[in-house]
């Protein structure tokens, strides 16, 4: 008897542990599929382009590559006044990397605005 219920308990554990790694399998399946773009991400860069226009959080930039332009949204909470440095037609530097790696796209980045200037080390300043 006594054996017959450690055959049952230890059959029983072997069965948890088992349906507790085909779990583990999937969500690491999942975390893949999540960042399955995430070594194809590059950097963008946009180097002596025009504002189009400026709204409190918004610079909309005109890249030249596409109908729409990039459009950056500047958190207002942490970074409160940014847009006042910049006004219509100013020329700018964008560098960032895409926001979101589950689908890349140029339009939405994690990075900063410089004003364009001949004098690399002017450039470097960053403004937003």
């Amino acid at each position: 008897m006594k054996i017959k219920t450690l055959k049952i308990i230890i059959l029983s554990w072997v069965l948890s542990y088992g349906s507790k790694l085909v779990y583990a399998d999937e969500i690491l399946k999942d975390l893949k599929a999540s960042l399955r773009f995430a070594y194809d991400v590059t950097p963008l860069e946009y180097e002596n382009v025009e504002i189009t226009f400026v709204t409190t959080n918004n610079i909309h930039i005109n890249t030249g590559q596409k109908k729409s332009g990039c459009v950056l949204y500047v958190d207002s909470i942490v970074s409160l006044g940014i847009t006042d440095n910049f006004i219509k037609g100013d020329k700018v530097d964008v560098f960032g990397l895409p926001y979101n790696f589950s689908s890349p796209n140029v339009d939405n980045i994690y990075g900063g605005v410089v004003k364009h200037s001949d004098d690399k080390l002017q450039s470097l300043q960053f403004v937003g």
